[in-house]
């Protein structure tokens, strides 16, 4: 796609030189009398010139694809050449279309420059019929020059934007106030040079771009205030192909932006050697970025045209070194000081690879090397965990002097190494110097915290000098000097502190209390050129013993780990004032576990010694621990102690085992890893490997591969595979498969965690079916026993295996008894032959057939599954009640007459006119029922007589009423004619069905039709609701309330309207479509429409 060629540049007023616009054709562009959209088609690929970190990176590239900008043939897009005023006026035209309603189009020409044929006639022409151009705000005259190849200025666009905008009732201009200081206020210039203070003037490419997004902004309500500043957050480290949320954060001076949903917001990425990602989502204050290649991540939001700072993200490629870093370089000889050695999985780039989990062997010269959980240094520690790519221990400091070399090496995920470039196996070395130790500062500690005013008791206060690392000294001797101050005395003012090579070494001093004073005895050590410390001691006066207390005996305080296992907790005999004392005489204490107020197993007391409750346990949780008094003198004191998790060791299965039914294609499995005490650990990225063992049979697959199999687990700590196996045969025996978990984060497991999936034949062992009526408003509505006639009612029918799961594809035979009628003679997964219907269990596992209930009585309906040696059963029953009365029927001897009757010449024969139910069962007449006779020999008109006595009068168009609260009427048929005669009756008032006369629908086609339904006669005729209408036709397809079929039973409405569609077959033709309320002695009159 070519654009505008400008040839020359527009400087203090000075005229652009004007290309001759038949030039552009040259370019490829073509246009007509009009600008056509396609001359701003989207630019599909990127410009060369414009990357991430380009003003308007986002707007060019989202303007393009709009088809409101575009470049040019080379590939670029010249972002900061010049735009002309007549180009710019068409591109605001475009983009503000939607808004403003103008298009392109002039009835004449305006401007000596703008004649017809110039490329942009009908842009200027357009603009100024609907008033954009005000001439004294632009200097642009009628009859004058346009001036279109004048460089744009900051002045034109905002005047044709508030003189269009006035003009769609967008924008008020204030009085007073310019259009171009207007536009710089409601934030149309941000994310360009242009400020009311600055001499930028003119508008470039990539300015223009920038505009008209704001431009748009501004028209969807969500334009950023002026000065408001963009920022990008979220994870700056990742893994290719994973996905990472940004978020940005709009400020305004202080105060935090609220985006509406409509903001227009863009991300775009740039990478110096990683080419590769997108966005999993383009718009909205949150995007997904997913890079698919190793590398360092430039990543800049755009909102409203303001563009965030970079924002960098760093992806990690594979493992392909490790490094070994100290806290320290330098540890002093104390023997004690410990220094955290990391070690870290890097990329080719030096990235941290964080998915690494695996392990390495840590050597250490000196063997000074200790394990997080260890107490007692080392030389080798073997399987040292990365998490996250990282791995860290300690080196305890010897107590000589040298340097330690601490080696990494054997780094590996499971039993793969990982390699260098050179596909060698990577390590690493560090250097940590023992220097010597050096006195820097004194540590006072008192052997009691409070001591009784009693001038008679006495407390030992002790000095140790420490080095620089705060470990005591272990040579030399040092003069201590000890002070007092508050209510205390000391026993001797100097000591010496003699480093003996011990961690023992003390310079020790008496402190005794003043009678009756309270209050805080400070102990004070120093030493020439050494930081003095000092100690505090209550002076207190002790009472009797009242309560026991609990406090944490160990920097840990109450929480451990599973796999640390114990923690310790001091027992303390305190007075009224919370001072310790000495427990009663004869007193003893214990101690007693619970959790959630029950006694607990989880946690125990393992010791106890001198007052000191030692605790462990391995089982995750939090318990109550209480101490309380043999005597019960005391008050009892708890503390709660937490068992968090260790660190992952192994796994087990959630799934458990699993029965693989026939047809299956698979099944997932899950493992949860574990500590060493089996407790979950929700630790992602975990390596998780399996394999199926044993007798494999081709085809079985884990993740769609053989042998082991890697999988990693998520945030939760559940790693899952596929398992995929060949489908067994039908009816076949079963095959069982023992999937193994043999190595979790990088370990092998010493004992492989065990799974087995039973592939078998999944036949129906049980077979269920329910009855339930779905009549809206009836009065059995949801009732699985009981249904009045007429009401709809669902038969369920559902297989199910022998493992208690639901069985699909069985097939299964449905005897209906007479009571049940079926609505439709087909239907998902079924056929009706009669009162037989034949079903096929769906995926699910069940058929649902649709039925109308009918006969009065108890109706029992069978279902066999034959498919199988031993065929299984079920049965479902449901009585029916007699329903409202619904219309009349000819009865013979007890029974509705469904066949033709003999009658010999000219002698009458019995029968009864009968008011019935849907159902057709008898019933009461609910009013006086008026109900008209006919006879009919083959399909023609009877012509005999009806009478209510043998020799009695002819009943007056063969009308009959059955008076309210009578069931029926005896009437005589008489014949001049001998023959077999059909006999019919229907009641009046009952029901009438009404369609419309005819519809058209082409082959293949659906069209809605609705019909009403009538009681009564005459002006008396009213609607009927909840009645059912039997709708069928010869050709094509008929569906209503999910039903689909040849015939449909529909419902009528509160206003006595039924509506369905008619689907034409492949082939036009003319049909019929009748549709009769149902009424099972046939009385009622069906309507009949057309389908052209």
């Amino acid at each position: 796609m070519s654009a505008f060629i400008l040839s020359g540049q527009y400087r203090g007023g000075t005229r652009l030189k004007r290309s001759r616009l038949t030039s552009i054709a040259a370019a490829a562009l073509v246009i007509g009398t009009t600008l056509a959209p396609s001359a701003f088609a989207a630019q599909t690929s990127s410009y060369t010139d414009v990357t991430a970190t380009t003003p308007g990176y986002s707007a060019i590239l989202d303007l393009s694809n709009k088809g409101i900008m575009h470049g040019y043939s080379d590939g670029t897009f010249r972002p900061t050449d010049s735009i002309s005023r007549g180009q710019f006026l068409a591109y605001y035209m475009l983009a503000v279309e939607g808004v403003t309603g103008v298009k392109p189009g002039a009835n004449a020409q305006y401007y000596k420059d703008i004649a017809p044929g110039n490329w942009d006639f009908n842009y200027v022409g357009a603009a100024y019929e609907n008033n954009w151009i005000n001439p004294y705000w632009v200097g642009i005259f009628t009859g004058g020059n346009f001036n279109e190849n004048y460089q744009a200025s900051y002045g034109d666009i905002a005047s044709f934007f508030v003189k269009s905008m006035e003009v769609a009732g967008k924008v008020t201009l204030p009085a007073g106030v310019t259009p171009l200081s207007y536009a710089y206020s409601i934030g149309l210039f941000q994310g360009t040079p242009y400020t009311p203070t600055t001499t930028a003037k003119w508008v470039t490419r990539g300015d223009a771009a920038i505009i008209l997004e704001n431009i748009l902004s501004y028209t969807n309500g969500t334009l950023l205030p002026q000065g408001a500043t963009v920022t990008v957050s979220g994870g700056t480290t990742m893994a290719p192909n994973s996905n990472e949320q940004l978020s940005v954060n709009v400020m305004a001076g202080s105060s935090t932006v609220t985006l509406p949903s409509s903001a227009m917001v863009t991300y775009a990425f740039a990478s110096g050697s990683a080419t590769t990602g997108f966005f999993g989502q383009q718009m909205g204050g949150t995007t997904n970025f997913i890079p698919t290649a190793p590398g360092t991540y430039t990543i800049v939001a755009t909102v409203d045209g303001v563009q965030s700072a970079p924002f960098t993200v760093n992806v990690f490629g594979a493992p392909a070194g490790v490094t070994l870093n100290a806290a320290n370089t330098s540890v002093p000889a104390n023997g004690q000081s410990q220094d955290a050695i990391t070690a870290k999985v890097v990329d080719a780039n030096g990235n941290v690879v964080t998915s690494f989990n695996g392990t390495a062997t840590i050597t250490d010269s000196l063997g000074r090397l200790l394990a997080n959980s260890a107490s007692t240094p080392t030389a080798t520690l073997t399987g040292v965990q990365f998490q996250s790519g990282v791995a860290t221990i300690n080196l305890v400091a010897p107590a000589t002097l040298g340097s330690d070399t601490i080696t990494v090496s054997n780094v590996t995920t499971g039993t793969t190494f990982v390699n260098n470039a050179n596909n060698q196996p990577v390590s690493a070395q560090l250097t940590v110097s023992i220097v010597p130790q050096t006195a820097t500062s004194i540590k006072v500690f008192a052997s009691s915290s409070t001591l009784s005013n009693n001038a008679v008791t006495a407390d030992q206060v002790s000095a140790q000098v420490l080095d620089q690392a705060g470990f005591p000294m272990l040579y030399n001797n040092y003069p201590v000097t000890f002070s007092v101050s508050g209510p205390g005395t000391l026993g001797y003012n100097v000591a010496e502190y003699v480093g003996n090579g011990t961690t023992g070494s003390v310079a020790s001093t008496q402190v005794s209390s003043e009678q009756g004073q309270g209050g805080t005895i400070v102990v004070t050590a120093s030493a020439p050129g050494l930081t003095a410390g000092s100690a505090d001691i209550k002076s207190v006066t002790v009472g009797a013993p009242v309560a026991l207390q609990l406090v944490p005996a160990v920097s840990g305080g109450t929480t451990f780990t599973a796999s640390s296992g114990s923690t310790q907790l001091d027992v303390n005999v305190i007075d009224s004032n919370g001072n310790p004392t000495a427990l009663p005489a004869g007193d003893a204490i214990s101690a007693t576990i619970t959790q959630s107020g029950v006694a607990a197993t989880g946690l125990t007391v393992s010791s106890d010694v001198n007052g000191v409750l030692t605790l462990s346990g391995t089982s995750v949780g939090t318990y109550v621990v209480t101490v309380s008094d043999s005597l019960g003198y005391l008050k009892s004191a708890t503390a709660d102690v937490t068992i968090t998790n260790g660190t992952v060791a192994n796994a087990s299965f959630v799934t458990g085992n699993v029965y693989l039914p026939y047809g299956n294609s698979g099944v997932t499995l899950s493992a949860q890893v574990t500590d060493s005490a089996g407790n979950p650990v929700t630790q992602a990225n975990v390596p998780v490997e399996f394999t199926v063992t044993g007798t494999v049979t081709s085809g079985v697959t884990l993740n769609n591969q053989a042998g082991i199999v890697t999988a990693y687990t998520n945030n939760q700590g559940i790693a899952s595979v596929h398992f995929d196996a060949p489908s067994v045969a039908f009816n076949s025996a079963t095959t069982a498969y023992t999937v193994d978990i043999v190595n979790v984060g990088g370990t092998a497991l010493s004992m492989p965690v065990t799974d087995t999936v039973y592939e078998t034949f999944d036949s129906v062992a049980q077979l269920n079916a329910t009855l339930q009526d779905v009549m809206p408003g009836s009065q059995d509505l949801g009732q699985t026993a009981y249904a009045v006639a007429g009401d709809h009612v669902n038969l369920t029918v559902t297989g199910i295996s022998q493992f208690g799961t639901p069985v699909s594809g069985g097939s299964v035979t449905i005897t209906l008894p007479a009571g049940f009628t079926t609505q439709t003679t087909s239907g998902p997964g079924y056929s009706v032959s009669g009162s037989t219907v034949t079903a096929t269990l769906s995926a699910s596992g069940s058929v649902v057939v649709p039925l109308i209930a009918e006969t009065q009585g108890y109706a029992t309906v069978t279902a066999v599954d034959s498919q199988l040696a031993t065929p299984i059963t079920a049965t479902a029953a449901m009585s029916i009640a007699q329903g409202t009365e619904a219309g009349a029927a000819v009865f013979m001897n007890g029974s509705a007459v469904t066949s033709g009757v003999v009658v010999s010449a000219n002698t009458p024969i019995a029968f009864t006119v009968q008011a019935v139910d849907a159902g057709g069962n008898p019933v009461n007449a609910a009013v006086n029922t008026t109900v008209q006779l006919s006879d009919m020999l083959g399909t023609v008109a009877g012509n005999g007589q009806f009478r209510l006595a043998v020799n009695g009068a002819n009943l007056a168009g063969n009308q009959v009423e059955i008076p309210q609260g009578q069931s029926s009427v005896t009437v005589y048929y008489v014949n001049s004619t001998a023959g077999t005669y059909n006999l019919s009756a229907s009641a009046v008032n009952a029901t009438s069905v009404v369609l419309p006369s005819s519809t058209s629908v082409g082959a293949n086609n659906t069209v809605s039709v609705t019909g009403y339904v009538y009681t009564g006669t005459g002006s008396a005729a009213t609607t009927l609701s909840n009645a059912d209408v039997w709708v069928s036709t010869p050709t094509g397809t008929i569906s209503a309330n999910g039903v689909t079929g040849s015939g449909v039973t529909v419902v009528t409405s509160a206003s006595g309207a039924f509506t369905f569609s008619y689907t034409a077959p492949a082939t036009a033709a003319s049909t019929t479509i009748t549709a009769k309320a149902q009424n099972p002695s046939g009385s009622d009159v069906p309507s009949t429409m057309t389908v052209n």
